[in-house]
């Protein structure tokens, strides 16, 4: 391996200058994009549910994490919002994610260098990791203030067993210890401990001798070491589901390994090919793909058919892996925070066979003060580059998840207060919003673009968690109505009645066009069988997965996700997937499932 850029031992306390200035930047680089998730006063979804069980000394945190397999996180969360104990203090949650995130980032830069790949492919995998729309995500949601350790310790796992490490087959120790860290990381949260494939493809695909630095011994090693860790967590998910049992179809095990193949190509490796544009982008997605192939093809032929082959087969196995534990499961929901290592180990494939090639040509070829023109022009170039990523992310950030609950939280704080100063209040009414009421566009899964209000449960614990810190309306009882008719409110003094979704959208951020119709309707497709009934999704084992089907060819029409329509009995909806299965469209909205009335030949009203 080459490792002179880290000094002749490989020691990791020796780092040139250069080099640490290349991690200081990209740990700017992650307080920089994120820093306003520090600096307002928010929370996201599950965190509020978590945060009340903190205040109240609640086990349904710990009893829910339990049960998820993940007994480390349970452990970790219950304090962690314990100790908050405020939506003001999730900021500080926040701030270890972050901290989390550039350690990640320079762990990852660190990794790559110990492998011998030039600083430039190693700034672009540490610093395209951490703007990835799952990180996004991460910086947001003070729920995964733990979530980017166990990405870490799993890469730390892979590093001991990788021949930067030793050239040596790894030792005993050095096996146990991996699957201990591994074991570890997926006992926190099993999608980022799957960090382990994106270190081992890197590995793999840096190596100048793959073959004799992945001999067959390492390379058991590193089953051996992953096979321990995960039979683990596999024991604590089945212990967990005993003790806290869930009927969730995310605890259940594969059973249409054909539909998962699909629907994984489909959604979740093409939305980490699509790498930081939210929803995904087919444009993008393809020129990932031509670039990858173009890329590995190259590959390939440096190293030799025999070598290629090897490296392409391992780089297949790691891209995989990285995605296990959902592939594993029947539950098919490609929400950005389970592609983290999917969506790195892609980073990691298009910065290793595009930019490496670049930079060792530019090295190598011309005179030095020619070489020495290019590097400096490359240099900035690619600051140029990250930096449009950068600001990218923070508007995302900004304009899709942090804002519109700012905007939720602020007027209901204010709301709660005037009226617990002008009236004497004995019940509250609370009806949660939708995901029409949102106060930025729709974009994808239950992530960006959405308030918190959205569950009856969220908006039952954001007034409760509020009235507790306002230190108002304590004896008032708290009525969710989640589907019920807000004319059933009583209407007297007494009561109060908290309408979230008047809160939710009356935020200046909103990008959802105005409810007039555009003017074009579809018509569902008269298709019945054990999954449709006149168009309509009613399959009973899978009541979540699609809404209702349409055939192009009839409508001429088509759909995107965020896009608005309006049913003749189900009202308003939100599109949240689109699946193109030749002349027919299947689609999810959000809300309740469908009423069979809104079937064939009901028309559905578009609403863009």
């Amino acid at each position: 391996m080459d490792n002179k850029a880290v000094g002749e031992n490989g020691s990791w306390n020796k780092v040139a200058s250069r080099e640490w200035l290349a991690l200081a930047l990209l740990v700017a680089l992650v307080f920089l994009t994120y820093s306003i998730t520090l600096t307002s006063r928010f929370g996201l979804l599950d965190d509020y549910a978590f945060l009340l069980n903190g205040i109240t000394g609640s086990d349904a945190t710990f009893d829910l994490l339990v049960g998820a397999g993940r007994p480390l996180n349970a452990l970790l969360l219950d304090a962690g919002f314990a100790a908050a104990g405020s939506i003001e203090n999730l900021a500080l949650l926040r701030l270890v994610t972050l901290v989390g995130i550039a350690a990640l980032a320079s762990a990852l830069y660190v990794f790559a260098r110990r492998h011998g790949l030039s600083s430039a492919t190693s700034v672009s995998i540490g610093a395209g990791v951490a703007l990835l729309p799952s990180f996004q995500v991460y910086a947001a949601w003070a729920q995964h203030f733990t979530t980017p350790f166990a990405a870490l310790l799993s890469l730390v796992a892979a590093y001991l067993l990788t021949p930067a490490h030793s050239a040596e087959r790894p030792r005993v120790h050095a096996i146990l210890l991996a699957a201990i860290l591994l074991a570890t990381g997926l006992l926190m949260y099993q999608p980022t401990a799957m960090f382990f494939c994106t270190a081992v493809l890197i590995s793999v695909m840096a190596s100048p001798q793959p073959l004799r630095d992945w001999t067959m011994s390492r390379l058991a090693s590193a089953a051996a070491a992953f096979g321990v860790a995960m039979t683990a967590a596999f024991v604590a998910l089945k212990i967990g589901q005993r003790l806290y049992p869930s009927g969730s179809s995310r605890y259940g095990l594969l059973n249409d390994p054909l539909g998962k193949a699909e629907w994984f190509l489909r959604e979740p490796l093409w939305n980490a090919l699509s790498l930081f544009t939210v929803p995904a982008d087919n444009a993008v997605a393809l020129a990932c793909v031509a670039l990858v192939c173009a890329g590995l093809l190259i590959l390939c032929i440096r190293k030799g058919t025999r070598a290629g082959c090897f490296v392409l087969a391992l780089s297949i196995l790691c891209l995989l892996g990285a995605y296990l534990p959902n592939l594993a499961t029947a539950e098919n929901w490609a929400s950005y925070r389970s592609i983290g290592a999917l969506a790195a180990s892609v980073v990691a494939v298009v910065s290793i066979v595009i930019i490496e090639p670049v930079t060792r040509y530019v090295a190598r070829n011309g005179a030095e003060n020619r070489r020495r023109s290019a590097h400096q022009a490359g240099m900035l170039a690619g600051l140029v580059v990250i930096v449009c990523l950068a600001m990218h992310a923070q508007k995302t950030v900004s304009h899709a998840l942090v804002l519109p609950n700012v905007a939720e939280i602020d007027n209901v704080s204010q709301y709660l207060q005037q009226h617990a100063n002008t009236r004497q209040i004995s019940s509250i009414f609370v009806r949660p919003s939708a995901w029409t009421d949102s106060a930025a566009a729709p974009m994808a899964y239950d992530e960006f673009g959405l308030q918190s209000s959205i569950k009856a449960y969220y908006a039952h614990a954001i007034v409760d968690i509020l009235r507790k810190s306002l230190d108002i309306l304590h004896d008032a009882t708290i009525t969710v109505i989640e589907h019920g008719n807000p004319a059933a409110v009583p209407n007297d003094n007494a009561t109060l009645y908290v309408d979230f979704a008047s809160f939710a959208s009356s935020g200046k951020y909103r990008a959802v066009r105005s409810p007039a119709s555009s003017g074009k309707t579809i018509v569902l497709a008269d298709i019945s069988d054990y999954n449709w009934t006149h168009g309509i999704w009613t399959n009973p084992d899978r009541p979540a997965e699609y809404s209702f089907v349409f055939s192009k060819a009839d409508n001429g029409m088509t759909l995107r996700q965020g896009d608005r329509i309006k049913l003749a009995h189900s009202g308003d909806r939100a599109v949240l997937k689109v699946v193109r299965f030749g002349d027919y469209t299947n689609v999810l909205v959000d809300g309740p499932p469908l009423l069979p009335a809104d079937g064939h030949p009901a028309e559905v009203a578009v609403i863009r």
